[in-house]
């Protein structure tokens, strides 16, 4: 289901402000409404493995 900011599960995304962290994502999870928190799955997390974070919309952009 699409939320009012155009993402969907399932759908790549990356961060749109780190060059170097957070760019193989894949959203796994979309809190109700247009001001909500999204929970990804990232290959490149913080730490420089798989890791779930959870980031506002604004940060993230389609990668497809």
């Amino acid at each position: 289901m699409e939320n009012c900011n155009g993402f969907e599960i399932g759908d790549k995304v990356k961060h749109r402000f780190r060059d170097n962290k957070y760019q193989k994502c894949v959203i796994i999870e979309i809190g109700e409404g247009c001001n909500t928190l999204i929970k990804v799955l990232c290959e490149d997390g913080f730490y420089g493995g798989t890791e779930e974070s959870t980031f506002p919309p604004q940060d993230l952009v389609k990668v497809e």
